[in-house]
């Protein structure tokens, strides 16, 4: 099952030169926001993270014959059917980050529910915690053993300096992108300005991993090999994003993406049972039509607040 962690979605803001004028009379500029957010984030010494990713894949009826005339395997026939089906996938998640400490915990749960138009609802959920501490990392799957695994790099190295503090890199990517300041909002009851941010090529690097999972899943891979036409994905694909920033502490708040497109994908080969391997056909085989839409929320709050992260002790 794809389980997606919290804490590793990074954004890109921007640096328009619009400007909002809040209840209290005072103009910013993205540019002002952008040099704010980033002397917060260094200094910045901890922090929590709630995120929410729902996606939605949709796919109608389809039913293939793959023959040998497009394999060349002899007298095998393989055959790719599915009813009319709707994928729900969605993951609650929940971090905390101790930047001068070196230490980091997660959590997530991942819950999705497979619905065909005729046949009963298929549901599995799966469960990931995570443990960052120094060097070493610690990771449970559902109900299974901890696995621990150590890094040859420093604490420091991986931790230190607010190295892979995500609020500091949201806040140094301000500079790579174009947004807009569109007003003003309370998160969390507290008062932030809210950009629109305009996507980048980051952003459809990752739509395209979101494509391709997707893909990989409805063709079992590897019993079938993928192709997905990225210039058709670009031509359906929507991306808003916005983000909010901290009146008081100019600290990213919240962000939230709602990303949607289309896609066809072909199989275009498959794994070959007697040599284990991977075997291309002589010509690709068309699927039917694929829709994907996906939203989600990250929020970051207790900025520089008291973070004790302790491992559990069946994790040692």
């Amino acid at each position: 099952m794809r389980l997606l962690v919290a804490g590793l979605m990074v954004v890109l803001i921007s640096g328009c030169m619009e400007s909002d004028t809040g209840g209290n009379g005072v103009e910013k500029s993205v540019a002002e926001l952008k040099n704010l957010s980033i002397q917060s984030a260094d200094s910045l010494i901890s922090y929590s993270l709630r995120t929410s990713v729902v996606q939605n894949t949709r796919f109608d009826a389809l039913r293939i014959n793959v023959t040998p005339e497009f394999h060349g395997m002899k007298g095998r026939i393989m055959m790719i059917a599915w009813n009319a089906t709707e994928i729900q996938e969605s993951t609650e998640a929940t971090s905390s980050v101790n930047l001068t400490g070196h230490n980091a915990s997660s959590k997530s749960t991942t819950t999705r529910i497979v619905n065909p138009e005729s046949g009963p609802e298929e549901r599995s959920i799966g469960r990931v915690d995570l443990y960052q501490i120094g060097n070493s990392t610690y990771v449970k799957r559902n109900n299974g053993n901890w696995t621990h695994m150590r890094s040859s790099r420093s604490d420091e190295a991986i931790l230190g300096e607010g190295r892979n503090s995500h609020v500091k890199i949201l806040a140094e990517a301000i500079n790579g992108s174009q947004a807009e300041i569109i007003g003003m909002e309370k998160v969390e009851g507290a008062d932030a300005f809210k950009l629109k941010v305009m996507a980048g090529g980051s952003d459809y690097g990752e739509l395209y991993n979101i494509a391709q999972a997707s893909a990989n899943w409805i063709m079992r891979y590897p019993e079938l090999m993928p192709f997905i036409d990225h210039s058709a994905i670009n031509r359906t694909a929507a991306i808003d994003k916005y983000v909010w920033i901290s009146r008081e502490s100019y600290l990213p708040v919240k962000y939230q993406r709602s990303i949607s497109f289309m896609m066809n994908p072909e199989a275009v080969g498959a794994l070959d049972p007697e040599t284990g391997k991977m075997r291309l056909f002589n010509k690709s085989v068309q699927l039917g039509e694929v829709s994907v839409d996906l939203e989600s929320i990250d929020l970051y709050y207790d900025f520089n607040k008291s973070v004790d992260i302790g491992l559990l002790a069946d994790a040692l």
